[in-house]
């Protein structure tokens, strides 16, 4: 599946926190192209908003060692079909590398972020002219 095509399949899905959000859109890429899940390595843990928002302000910390644990490699250049913490705007979130942007979602549906917002980024397994 092409991240164009998993982006469309995604948007389809209705919002949803811990279930349909940037966080498990990414831990579904994620598991797509390399088959191990971030959020299961972590464990990131949340069912609602409330839970959501009470991770947030540790989620650099909490995100960075769930990819480390899921064994995924930091990289200062991040390509298309990676994955990210980026800053959109009052807050910090997993997005996805679309080309000339990062693309996430949060409840008011999806939206992008410059490349140069991003704080981290992992190299994901599977990516490149299929992505």
């Amino acid at each position: 599946m092409t991240l164009d095509e998993f982006l469309a399949r995604e948007a389809a899905k209705p919002f949803a926190w811990g279930l349909n959000d940037c966080t498990m859109m990414c831990d579904r890429w994620v598991r797509l192209k390399c088959g191990v899940s971030p959020v299961a390595a972590g464990p990131i843990i949340y069912g609602d908003k409330g839970g959501a928002m009470a991770i947030l302000p540790h989620l650099p910390l909490i995100m960075n060692a769930a990819m480390r644990r899921a064994g995924l490699v930091k990289t200062a250049s991040p390509q298309r079909g990676d994955v990210g913490l980026v800053d959109v705007g009052e807050r910090i979130g997993p997005a996805i590398h679309a080309g000339g942007h990062w693309i996430t979602r949060h409840e008011d549906g999806f939206f992008t972020a410059p490349l140069a917002n991003v704080w981290k980024a992992w190299r994901i397994c599977d990516f490149g002219a299929t992505t």
